[in-house]
């Protein structure tokens, strides 16, 4: 998948970061049956970590990776005896649950982790349209993304969940804190009118302020740099 390798090559080009990756490029409905097993697989190597002294962890997740993730998060709480939590969760798109033959499988949520960060890109059919993290970042509104045009509506949606991880990477590679600037705001009509309640603003991704708390709103270009700062 392009925008998962970009994600790839943004942290091997950053050069300062050990990181595992799982790729499951398979259906989704193959992958969401053994999310179970796969969160049991990668909780069992991050314990491990946490028994040898290491614990500065950050999952990174995309669509139904997100959930996964945060099956992840609750697993080494459980399965330390609330020893262990992750520090952070961000979640590129979660993907949006469905019940699907018997599939059942929760939400990520604030819970998951000491800090969860949410990126919303395309919440209209294939990403979650819950405030589910700490802090929230709804880009260009969080319903789909401007440079992602098709009279074909399946076809925006889909270029619009995956500009998510396209999102992430770009914020790898610039190393700029305040790239991504958000605005926190009841919500984005209030946000391009001017009329937010605060003033707070943070960035999206890996500079955002961790005391951050709620939903937050931010408008990109329509090519690269996606972001305006």
């Amino acid at each position: 998948m392009p925008s998962v390798r970009a994600v790839l090559d943004a942290y091997l080009k950053d050069g300062n970061h050990n990181f595992m990756i799982v790729h499951c490029d398979s259906i989704f409905l193959y992958n969401a049956f053994n999310a179970e097993q796969i969160a049991d697989d990668i909780t069992d190597s991050l314990l491990k970590f946490y028994e040898s002294g290491y614990d500065k962890f950050h999952l990174v997740g995309f669509s139904l990776g997100a959930q996964i993730a945060g099956v992840v998060g609750r697993k080494v709480i459980k399965n330390s005896d609330g020893r262990f939590k992750i520090p952070r969760i961000t979640g590129l798109d979660p993907g949006k649950l469905m019940p699907l033959f018997g599939i059942s499988i929760a939400n990520l949520n604030y819970d998951d982790a000491n800090f969860v960060d949410i990126i919303h890109a395309e919440t209209k059919y294939f990403g979650t349209a819950e405030a589910i993290g700490h802090a929230n970042f709804w880009v260009n509104g969080g319903i789909s993304q401007p440079m992602c045009k098709s009279r074909i509506f399946i076809i925006v949606s889909v270029c619009s969940h995956l500009q998510a991880p396209v999102y992430w990477a770009e914020i790898v590679s610039s190393q700029n804190p305040k790239i991504f600037q958000s605005q926190k705001c009841e919500n984005y009509d209030k946000f391009l009118n001017n009329q937010c309640n605060t003033s707070e603003a943070t960035s999206m991704g890996l500079y955002v302020n961790l005391q951050s708390r709620g939903n937050f709103y931010l408008q990109t270009n329509h090519e690269p740099p996606y972001s305006k700062n």
